[in-house]
This record gives C-alpha cells, sequence and structure tokens, in this order.
C-alpha cells in the first residue's frame, strides 16, 4: 500500500474529505489553476472551486474547503 504525503497525494487517488474553515495563514501551495494548499503532519486543507471526478489525476469530492488526512487518500488502480 502507497503511503501519501505532500508531495504525492495528489498523484491518481481518491479521498474523502471533509468540509473545514479555511486557514488564516499563507497557503503552503497554490495550482496553476487556482486551488490553495496547507500541509499538516498528518494531512491537507484544499480550497478550491473545482472538485469531483478526474481533478487532474484524483477523485475528490467536496466544494469550498475540506481537509483529509494522508491517510485517507487510496491510490487509484492505474497508480497503485
Amino acid at each position: 500500500m502507497r503511503r501519501f504525503n505532500p508531495g504525492n497525494f495528489y498523484c491518481g487517488t481518491t479521498a474523502e474529505w471533509t468540509s473545514c474553515p479555511r486557514p488564516v495563514r499563507h497557503p503552503d501551495h497554490m495550482s496553476g489553476s487556482g486551488s490553495d494548499y496547507w500541509y499538516g503532519e498528518s494531512g491537507v486543507v484544499r480550497y478550491s472551486d473545482h472538485w469531483g471526478s478526474e481533478v487532474a489525476s484524483c477523485d475528490w469530492y467536496l466544494d469550498g474547503v475540506a481537509r483529509c488526512s494522508f491517510d485517507d487518500h487510496y491510490g487509484t488502480e492505474e497508480t497503485e
């Protein structure tokens, strides 16, 4: 089983995200598509206006701001 971290959680994963408040600090990463990411030891918070099947190579569902533990990311069949 793959282990996920800030360097690979976005590579071909599916995950269940939970709504949360937007962090007050500057994002750790801002993507070219306009998503903001804040990293913690155990997971990531994402703000975006685009979610759903095939967000990049991922299947992530939830609008707005959400958090997900790295342990709650699962590789898709193509990436396992």
